[in-house]
């Protein structure tokens, strides 16, 4: 026990005359320095972990806006998906020509209204056929999207396909101000085929726009298309066959109508061709354009 004692003595004794004997110049805080540069210098440091890159997850859809009239008025761009019946909506701005969304991957189809669903354009194989008179095809064409990928070419431009051609967005009710391009509402199904109407315009001057109304004289319905400047022609298709009355108005202020007035017999499955509009007259010659429709 005694020598146990002894030898912890002379170990402090030891300690005590290495503190004495250190050289001049290094003190208590080296030391403590030189401790934890060492300390620090035998730690394991961790390598850097790589940051692996996340596939995207969602697909790019680009196009041009189109419309029938000088200018881009504003309106909403729908992207509908055919498998779920959503849609993503986008504000499309006066003026605005061009448009891009990110969207999952999905089937599209991409349409847009003007505000109160008076008048509503597509992309449809009419727009990659020129939209001519030999463009017939009007329905709606589906856009695949995929993950990282990018869709273009989706031109919003065709805004001439018949009564119905445009559906209206998830969550809309038709009603008398949203039954697209008929007034009050659509008539039901009468089970027979439709028919349809087209012609030509003779204008004394540059073709303005021209909004034209297929009046029913049987009913209380009516249809109408919008044309852009200097477009020379106009097509109904999708009508119900009857009579009917059918009448150009210009921004310019002067109203045509065919035969000055007379009854246009559509026929079912059959477009009755040749309904020119040529005499313009004065405005109130004719029926007076219903007021809820506006020139595009």
């Amino acid at each position: 026990m005694r020598r146990g004692v002894l030898l912890c003595l002379a170990s402090l004794v030891g300690l005590v005359l290495s503190s004495c004997n250190r050289p001049a110049g290094v003190s208590d805080v080296s030391v403590s320095t030189s401790v934890a540069g060492t300390l620090t210098a035998e730690a394991v440091v961790a390598p850097p972990t790589s940051t692996v890159g996340q596939a995207p997850s969602t697909g790019t859809v680009t196009g041009r806006i189109c419309y029938p009239a000088e200018g881009i008025p504003p309106m909403t761009l729908y992207l509908e998906s055919t498998l779920s019946g959503t849609a993503t909506e986008v504000a499309i701005a006066q003026g605005q020509g061009t448009f891009s969304v990110d969207l999952p991957p999905d089937s599209y189809i991409v349409y847009a209204w003007r505000p109160g669903f008076e008048i509503g354009g597509a992309y449809t194989p009419a727009v990659g056929c020129g939209l001519t008179t030999a463009c017939t095809d009007h329905s709606l064409l589906p856009v695949a999207v995929a993950a990282g990928a990018t869709v273009t070419g989706v031109d919003v431009c065709d805004w001439y396909g018949g009564p119905g051609s445009i559906p209206l967005p998830p969550g809309v009710v038709p009603t008398a101000t949203t039954a697209p391009m008929a007034s009050p509402v659509q008539p039901t199904n009468t089970g027979t085929a439709p028919g349809g109407i087209s012609g030509s315009f003779t204008y004394p001057g540059s073709v303005p726009v021209v909004v034209v109304l297929a009046f029913n004289l049987d009913t209380p319905y009516w249809w109408w298309v919008g044309t852009a400047s200097g477009q020379t022609w106009y097509e109904f298709d999708e009508i119900p066959p009857g009579r009917y009355q059918v009448v150009g108005y210009a921004t310019s202020g002067l109203e045509a109508s065919y035969g000055n007035g007379s009854a246009v017999t559509i026929t079912p499955g059959q477009t009755t061709e040749g309904i020119d509009l040529t005499d313009w007259r004065a405005a109130g010659t004719y029926r007076a354009k219903p007021g809820e429709i506006h020139y595009p």
